[in-house]
């Protein structure tokens, strides 16, 4: 029967609801324990494999089964020990143990500790971390709780490039919800589909990640389109286009270039390119946007040129906070710089002209379901005195507004042919205490407006 004997043939069994036998002799935490903790785990591995598609790294085999568990037979158990650990809240972990210390624990009981320490473990999303007992001596009532903390070893690549967006990773811990969110910065690139497979490592408790890149994709992407949208006085008809390449630097970087016009290309033209590249689990967005427009204005006896420009410098970072099945939240700061200049009549009108320096931070949470998607975003801007800031008269530079987004798709069922109907319902809302530069007012006016306002231009306001 192996060391279990030791304890088994000194018990003496009390018959009732609830059996419990003093241990003679030195009690050992035998091969039993091992090995169900070991079917355990697999249990618990296998269950995730089928939830995640994603291996896990796996123990070493534990000893073998050394005799029949008998769940009258307990433990006395006054101290519990465990392994230094760092990834749980150490007043959830205490809350557990002081279960189970001063009083007598059974099999059963020992396994349900082990169980509830690795359910925090699972809980936040430290998948490869395992708490678990080895064959051990309780004759002073002292049980002690092993460790093993899973950290990341080597981040392999096979066409792709991990390095930007797994930096830092190898030697710290291993959260899926981590590892989640630094893939899809990967899979941002629609000519490549990466995905990740999980190795044992060199050493205990260590993984390695093998990321492999699929090309299903050219690696340039572009866009042409024409509209209505526009007015008459600068092009009723809108022409637009886009062209982008993926990884241009190898950095898992994107670069797109846009470019508006209208049927009046010397009354309306805007041009602009945008570069995202993603740093650990933070996406960079660095964009550029030229506007120009001109137009004439009827006067009393004749007509005049109004002419205006606009140009807008951006820095922009996002980083997810979280996410679930269905459920993201995602926050971003950025820093903007707008300049704007009007003049009438060749002569510059200073009153309206701005260089504005705008900070911004905002939160979007965003969810999906089966039919049905939508978002929400609240965003903060606040002008700022940096790089000679300039505000229309009777306003400030530094002014603050808050703004607010609201999204929701509905979809019908699919076809056959993978095409789809929905629709879709959308707000937008902005708030300000005082008066603020024109440009930042919020504006009605477009062909999803209310009619009267396409042809006679917008209304603004700092609220609305």
């Amino acid at each position: 029967m192996g060391r279990f004997r030791a304890w088994v043939a000194g018990a003496a069994l009390l018959t009732g609801t609830a059996s419990v036998a003093a241990p003679v002799g030195r009690p050992l935490l035998g091969p039993l324990l091992s090995e169900q903790q070991r079917q355990v785990y697999q249990t618990n591995e296998a269950r995730q494999k089928a939830e995640k598609g994603i291996p896990y790294t796996a123990l070493g085999e534990q000893p073998p089964l050394g005799a029949e568990a008998n769940a009258s037979i307990c433990f006395p158990i006054r101290r519990i020990e465990t392994d230094p650990y760092r990834l749980l809240d150490r007043r959830e972990v205490e809350a557990i143990l002081r279960e189970y210390r001063g009083r007598c624990d059974t099999i059963a009981d020992l396994l349900e500790l082990v169980r509830r320490i690795n359910n925090l473990y699972i809980r936040g999303s430290y998948i490869t971390s395992l708490a678990y007992l080895r064959p051990q001596d309780l004759s002073d009532g002292v049980l002690r709780l092993s460790i093993i903390e899973g950290s990341v070893g080597r981040v392999l690549g096979v066409g792709v490039n991990p390095g930007p967006v797994f930096l830092g990773v190898s030697g710290e811990p291993l959260s899926l919800r981590d590892l989640e969110t630094r893939l899809d910065l990967l899979n941002r690139m629609g000519s490549l589909r990466t995905t990740m497979k999980m190795l044992p490592g060199a050493k205990t408790g260590q993984t390695d990640l093998l990321l492999r890149g699929e090309r299903i994709g050219s690696r340039w992407h572009g866009s042409l389109g024409m509209n209505n949208f526009g007015y008459r006085p600068t092009g009723r008809v809108q022409l637009s286009g886009t062209l982008g390449i993926d990884n241009l630097l190898g950095i898992n970087d994107v670069l797109d270039l846009h470019l508006n016009t209208t049927d009046r290309a010397r009354n309306s033209l805007s041009r602009g390119l945008s570069y995202r590249f993603p740093l650990g689990k933070n996406l960079l967005t660095l964009s550029y946007t030229y506007y120009h427009y001109r137009q004439r204005v009827p006067g009393t006896l004749q007509e005049y040129l109004s002419e205006g420009r606009s140009r807008d410098l951006e820095l922009k970072v996002e980083r997810e906070l979280f996410h679930t099945l269905t459920q993201k939240g995602v926050l971003s700061a950025g820093i903007a710089r707008r300049i704007n200049t009007n003049t009438l009549a060749g002569v510059r009108l200073e009153s309206s002209d701005s260089r504005l320096t705008v900070a911004r931070l905002g939160y979007t949470h965003s969810f999906t379901g089966e039919r049905s998607e939508g978002f929400a975003a609240l965003e903060l801007q606040q002008g700022l005195r940096l790089f000679r800031t300039r505000a229309p008269l009777g306003t400030k530079a530094t002014f603050s507004k808050l703004l607010l987004d609201l999204g929701w798709t509905r979809r019908f069922a699919r076809r056959s042919d993978g095409f789809y109907a929905a629709w879709n319902l959308s707000a937008h809302g902005q708030w300000s205490v005082r008066d603020i530069p024109g440009s930042e007012m919020i504006s009605v006016g477009g062909p999803y407006s209310v009619r009267g306002f396409r042809e006679t231009g917008q209304l603004s306001g700092n609220t609305g």
